[in-house]
Order: C-alpha cells, then structure tokens, then sequence
C-alpha cells in the first residue's frame, strides 16, 4: 500500500503444508533487497527461497558491476525476465515488489532536488507485471485482501 512518500508491505508468516498443516510460524516472505526495493514472495517454499537466491546473487552482482544500488525499476523488470525465462517450468511464486523510485528535479529557486515516489507492482507465474498507484494483493487469499484493502485505502496517506 502507498501513501504520502511511504509505501507499506505485509505477509503472514505461516508456513503450511495445506490448509489444515501447519509448519512453522516463522516463515518470512519479505525481503530486503537494498535501501529503496523489498520484494514480497508468496507461494510454494522451495520456489520462495530458490527464486529470493537468485535476485540476491543478481543485485549483489549488479551492485559490484554497476558500483551503485540497483533501483526499483530496475530490480523490477530483472524480476519480471526472470520470471518470463523460466515460463515452460515457472517458479510457483506470487511476487510483489514495493520501493522507492527517485525523481529529479528543480525547485522554483533552481536547486536540485531529489523527490522519493513509491513504486508498487505485483506479477503473475511469468513475469507480467501490473503496476499501480495505491495498492497490490497476491497469492491465495488475493480476493479477500482486495476488499479489505480497497475499503481502508486513502489517498496521500501518511506513514503513520
């Protein structure tokens, strides 16, 4: 969810082999990938760890490459051609990934500045993203978390 120069992002933590098994509790499907991208997995374990390992390796490596942070955008379409190269055997995962995309500009003074909009887009098993301005759901219980989240949206919300 976006608000005024802030975004949220939240998951459960249940690791469940049905509906009925449960796991662990204590299964994380956030991830940090830099200062301004966090990833959220959703979807079969193996595919949620195997597919975190791989944009770990990827960002590392462009950040050593590229000698700067990897942005959300960038991180983005990394993500989606992942996803998109692996379509005839896809990783079951449900990704969304929220940040912070940098706007440049110049003030009315003509100073420099530097202005942080939020960036939230959700994918599906290949790698088509759907990008939006207020909020994102994925996974199983998508349909009910749409509601929920389209009645407790408000727009320019503040980070509290």
């Amino acid at each position: 969810m976006s608000g005024s120069n802030c975004v949220a992002i939240a998951c459960d933590l249940r690791l469940g082999a049905n509906t009925f098994t449960t796991v662990s509790t204590k299964f994380s499907k956030i991830f940090k990938m830099n200062n301004n991208v966090y990833v959220g997995l959703s979807g079969l374990a193996t595919d949620i760890q195997t597919l975190y390992e791989i944009l770990r390796y990827r960002v590392n490596l462009y950040e050593v490459r590229q000698d700067a942070e990897m942005d959300v955008e960038c991180f983005a379409n990394m993500l989606s051609s992942i996803l998109y190269s692996n379509r005839f055997s896809p990783y079951f995962v449900n990704p969304i990934v929220v940040g912070f995309k940098l706007k440049h500009y110049v003030d009315e003074e003509g100073e420099k500045k530097v202005n942080y909009e939020p960036y939230l887009t959700a994918y599906d098993l290949i790698g088509a993203k759907c990008e939006t301005r207020d909020f994102v759901v994925n996974g199983v219980t998508s349909e009910q978390l749409f509601g929920m989240c389209e009645s407790l949206y408000v727009k320019d919300q503040v980070k509290e």
